[in-house]
């Protein structure tokens, strides 16, 4: 289908795919751009996002974050005495007491991702992540085959960086295929970030894998 001239696909998970995207740079300026100017909402979201995570699967030793950005949430971690590791591909430092590295399969309890996964090429690498938990947010895209919600209404196709859009069914979907089942999944960043008169905004999920090596 087209969508605002760009060209996507439904995949047999249900997740709506741009095809052959023209990437975007991700840099510091990209972050400043998204988040420089929400400083106390970045705050805000980072407690959340913890809270939650603490109250779904408890304290965990080691975290992993893939695309920590500002490094709000990863930072709160690392003020909890918990062992933290870094990647993003922007090159902005990491936070005081948070590890810098280039595995994303660093041996961790939780691996998290906010607003991240969408922007991926290939998604399926969350199959060969080292860990029990992933943790992840990402747009709700609640009419995948609907080009006229996807052209008008659905603020985040931006095509070129958010390459992949799930919904519930999808999201869920996509990690069982990669060896995932779902713990909890809600709409609770929409407490921060819901925007009037649309479907739920943001889907956070927390999933385990089911085979441990």
């Amino acid at each position: 289908m087209i969508i605002n001239d760009h060209e996507y696909k439904i995949n047999e998970q249900g997740v709506l795919q741009q095809v052959n995207p023209n990437v975007i740079t991700y840099d510091s300026e990209y972050v400043e751009s998204r988040y420089g100017a929400i400083i106390e909402l970045r705050k805000q979201m980072s407690m959340l996002r913890y809270g939650y995570m603490v109250g779904s699967i408890g304290k965990p030793t080691k975290i992993l974050e893939i695309g920590y950005g500002a490094g709000d949430f990863i930072q709160l971690c690392a003020e909890q005495d918990i062992k933290c590791f870094g990647n993003d591909i922007t090159g902005i430092p990491t936070p005081p007491k948070v590890t810098a590295t280039d595995n994303i399969f660093e041996q961790v309890d939780v691996v998290c991702m906010f607003d991240v996964l969408e922007h991926f090429e290939d998604i399926n690498f969350i199959k060969d992540l080292n860990t029990k938990y992933v943790y992840v947010s990402v747009p709700n895209c609640s009419q995948p085959l609907n080009i006229e919600y996807l052209s008008n209404d659905y603020i985040h196709l931006r095509p070129n960086e958010h390459l992949h859009h799930f919904n519930i069914v999808s999201l869920i979907n996509h990690f069982d295929i990669n060896g995932y089942k779902l713990l909890t999944i809600n709409n609770i960043e929409d407490t921060i970030r819901k925007r009037p008169n649309t479907h739920a905004n943001i889907l956070s999920a927390i999933f385990i894998k089911e085979n441990l090596s």
